[in-house]
């Protein structure tokens, strides 16, 4: 089973892959959103430093419809099956692996000086296509079911005779 992990996407590239100790190096703080007017509409901001720049980040909740996972990829060779191998080389055939490592329910998006949001980070805009997938969906249930007169229900989160629109 795959470890629940916290997941920050930074606006840099870092040559390291490995565990770091962020808990006790990279310190968030938490923002208020003062571009708001609306209390409701409110976004939870955060700040921190890294490598003497200043990062604002906003915090992604994954809907509880998806799960996200992070896998690691491994190789093994197998035997062909059918064919007597003359060699080493036709003895073994390479497979590609992907093992869960982590899996995660939620994660920070970090830019330099600015609210990430889908007009600035490619990690946010690939959330709207969740939204609009669910759309997507919604919609072809419609077509699909409008000529057999059955009563269609919207989509989870979204209430019968609500517009539907994506939501961030």
């Amino acid at each position: 089973d795959a470890v629940q992990q916290k997941l920050h996407f930074l606006p840099c590239n870092i040559n390291y892959d490995g565990k770091a100790n962020i808990d006790k190096y990279f310190l968030v703080n938490k923002l208020k959103d003062e571009s708001s007017t609306n209390e409701r509409e409110e976004k939870e901001l955060y700040e921190t430093f890294f490598r003497g720049r200043r990062l604002i980040g906003k915090l992604h909740e994954i809907n509880e419809e998806y799960e996200g996972y992070i896998f690691r990829e491994s190789s093994s060779y197998v035997i062909k099956r059918g064919e007597l191998p003359t060699s080493v080389e036709e003895m073994e055939e390479p497979t590609r692996n992907w093992n869960t490592i982590y899996k995660f329910n939620s994660f920070m998006v970090w830019e330099h000086d600015e609210i990430p949001d889908s007009s600035n980070n490619e990690i946010v805009k690939s959330l709207d296509w969740l939204n609009i997938s669910k759309i997507r969906e919604y919609l072809n249930i419609v077509l699909i079911n409008s000529h057999n007169s059955k009563h269609i229900t919207p989509p989870a989160g979204v209430p019968p005779g609500e517009p539907l629109k994506a939501q961030r």
